[in-house]
């Protein structure tokens, strides 16, 4: 009886101290209630007009493209890259120059001869304030032998 007395008499006059523990989680709240607020992170816009579909089959390798990149805090680069898909090997990379009156908004207007393969066309764009997005299309290239050539 003398030990269960001391043992309850150490845990009251002790005060028992303990670790924190704290959760992460994933979740955003933005608060849209006032529009004189700024919660906007500007992320560059790429639309591509031609091709619209996001894989195109060629059988002569010409490929045409064109796509419009805006930005509302202007553009710092833009990059075009055609990329063998079974390699992951960068064939060609092209950066745009951007004009300074024009500077949040670029129209990309190419075309290619493409190689035979899967390709990758990819345009990437990065804002003054260096936020970037990419978008890509794939062309599959299968040539065919034109009259007189043999397999």
């Amino acid at each position: 009886m003398r030990t269960f007395m001391l043992i309850l008499l150490s845990l009251i006059c002790f005060k028992p101290y303990a670790q924190n523990v704290s959760a992460k989680s994933n979740k955003i709240t933005i608060d849209l209630s006032d529009p004189r607020k700024d919660n906007s992170v500007s992320i560059p816009t790429i639309s591509w007009k031609v091709p619209v579909d996001s894989i195109s089959y060629l059988n002569d390798g010409k490929f045409n493209m064109l796509a419009e990149v805006k930005s509302i805090y202007g553009l710092n680069s833009v990059k075009l890259r055609l990329i063998d898909r079974k390699n992951r090997v960068v064939m060609k990379e092209f950066k745009m120059s951007i004009e300074e009156n024009s500077r949040n908004s670029l129209v990309i207007d190419r075309s290619f001869t493409l190689p035979n393969g899967e390709i990758e066309i990819e345009v990437e764009a990065e804002n003054m304030e260096g936020f970037s997005a990419h978008v890509s299309r794939i062309a599959r290239v299968n040539l065919l032998p034109g009259p007189g050539k043999k397999n």
